[in-house]
């Protein structure tokens, strides 16, 4: 590989450093820039988009070939064949979305401020560019994978170990391995027939969902505090980290993603324990890791309700010392969540999380309004954002879904109900 693409990335980073400069030199100034600074800076524009767009199409083309000299014999290729060129935006918890994308310095508070009060000083050409009429206003993809990003910090599913997959458009068509080829031992003979084997995928479609994003700020704090930035996109990827947990653990599967919760081993080929009773030991959790195990898969983490883990992290011996818990159990790291079904007949789930994947289809829409609701007369902004999702799993084994756990009554842990 001649790594060429790594050269001009380099060349365009270094034309953006330069525009900077120049604009930070006429900023410290507090003027505009002259006739010839403008033409400077969109040369340089327009030679570093050329360099990143060529940069991106060597990039890919490297890809590619490396990893059909890795895949060379290999049926299916990747884990996650039905994605061929998707899978490049397959995103792991290691990694983050916004590195798929361009660097871009839009401020999402200079964004909104513009849109919602008419100030545009201080921001660049790039910010006033992207209002369009209505206050709308799409978000750049290295912002939005910003969002998304602090997101999944926030995100129970993320932190045991889902995937990202980022879609360019409403649905995407992914493949699950439903069999694989066995192996055959036959003693040699000229009369050896060995069964052909294949890789089975079934054809399945990633929709995407709406997730809708609401935040108010007064008008002072428009003009007057310092990290509004910050606030606004904590706002944002707490209310999207939220919607990703309760729809991928508990949605119903109507107008909205089915969740784990509500899987069933006939209908969606889950592990399934029912009927899992007290929790007065780890064995029914020994039980659903050997489930995944003999699906072989290995399990990584456990999601269950507050209520679950208070009942399984207070458990004692027969001399009132807290009971060990086997190697099984503690290899699985810990996750609660209050979107799975409390109260008297519990669900908590263990699996491999990198088998869960959620895609994403970016960029976020941002739309502002001052008369919207009651924010007229109190004097507020109404921020309002968009961003399509949904999720799927890429083999269902990997996941043993555990229903009816009767945990102690640590009612008082969980959070209240939501109001009617």
């Amino acid at each position: 590989m001649s790594y060429l693409y790594l050269e001009q990335e380099q060349r365009a980073g270094d034309l953006d450093k330069q525009q900077r400069a120049l604009v930070d030199k006429v900023s410290k100034a507090k003027r505009d820039l002259t006739p010839k600074e403008r033409d400077e800076y969109w040369t340089m524009e327009g030679e570093k988009n050329s360099l990143q767009s060529s940069s991106r199409q060597l990039r890919d083309q490297e890809t590619d070939e490396l990893r059909q000299a890795v895949n060379f014999g290999r049926p299916g290729g990747s884990r996650i064949a039905g994605l061929n060129q998707t899978d490049k935006r397959l995103v792991s918890r290691e990694k983050r979305v916004a590195d798929l994308y361009p660097h871009s310095d839009v401020r999402i508070s200079e964004l909104v401020r513009g849109m919602a009060l008419g100030d545009w000083g201080g921001t660049t050409s790039e910010v006033r560019d992207l209002l369009t009429a209505g206050a709308t206003a799409s978000v750049p993809g290295y912002v939005t994978g910003g969002i998304v990003d602090r997101a999944r910090a926030q995100s129970v599913i993320f932190r045991a170990g889902a995937q990202t997959l980022v879609m360019d458009g409403p649905q995407v068509k992914v493949a699950q391995l439903t069999a694989e080829p066995a192996v055959e031992f036959l003693a040699e003979s000229p009369e050896r027939d060995l069964t052909d084997g294949s890789w089975t995928f079934s054809s399945a479609q990633l929709d995407a969902y709406s997730a809708w994003l609401y935040t108010t700020v007064s008008i002072e704090a428009f003009e007057d505090c310092v990290g509004l930035e910050h606030t606004i996109l904590n706002a944002f990827a707490k209310q999207l980290a939220l919607a990703w947990d309760k729809y991928t653990l508990n949605g119903s599967g109507i107008s909205e993603p089915l969740g784990l919760a509500n899987m069933t081993a006939i209908a969606n080929r889950v592990n399934e324990i029912t009927a899992v009773g007290p929790v007065d030991g780890y064995g029914k959790w020994v039980e659903a890791v050997g489930k995944c195990l003999s699906a072989f898969h290995t399990p990584t983490a456990t999601i269950m309700p507050v209520s679950t883990w208070s009942g399984i992290n207070s458990l004692i011996d027969a001399d009132h010392n807290p009971m060990l818990a086997p190697r099984a159990y503690t290899a699985l790291e810990e996750y609660v969540s209050e979107f799975l079904p409390s109260g008297a007949n519990q669900t908590a789930i263990v699996g491999d999380f990198q088998e869960l994947t959620v895609g994403v289809r970016t960029p976020l829409t941002i739309e502002v309004s001052r008369t919207a609701g009651d924010v007229f007369k109190s004097g507020f902004v109404a921020i309002r954002g968009y961003m399509r999702w949904g999720s799927y799993l890429t083999d269902p084994t990997a996941f043993t879904v555990m229903k009816g756990i009767q945990a102690p009554d640590f009612a008082y842990l969980e959070p209240p109900a939501p109001p009617a």
